[in-house]
């Protein structure tokens, strides 16, 4: 497994919120707050990647906004915009007997088995 392998994309800084370096995230998790489990994560945008540590989190108006150790206001946050938002799978909670993430379905190949002539890779 390569290092881009271990790591999951979550979601994304759309923007920012106020002037103390709060930010605006779009999840891409089953519940807008799961990304608050995970205390530190690794942002990824044009080849460059920062790690980051969660100061604190909280859902606004069914929204997630979060604020970075060290980003302290708007122009600091502002140059956040369009990160991708990475976590190590290793941290994941582990899954109940049957239940799958879909970061472990990636790659693997679908077969139908009402009609197994057609198989497709998951994407």
């Amino acid at each position: 497994m390569t290092d881009t392998q271990k790591r999951v994309a979550m979601g994304y800084i759309k923007g920012v919120f106020g002037i103390k370096g709060w930010l605006k995230i779009a999840a891409n998790t089953e519940y807008t707050d799961s990304l608050l489990d995970y205390p530190e994560w690794q942002l990824c945008k044009d080849g460059k990647t920062l790690n980051v540590v969660l100061e604190a989190g909280k859902i606004v108006n069914g929204e997630l906004q979060v604020k970075f150790e060290g980003i302290d206001d708007r122009d600091q946050a502002f140059a956040l915009r369009g990160y991708t938002i990475e976590v190590p799978r290793e941290s994941f909670a582990s899954t109940e007997e049957d239940e799958y993430y879909w970061a472990d379905l990636v790659g693997m190949t679908v077969i139908n088995k009402e009609t197994s002539s057609s198989a497709k890779s998951a994407t």
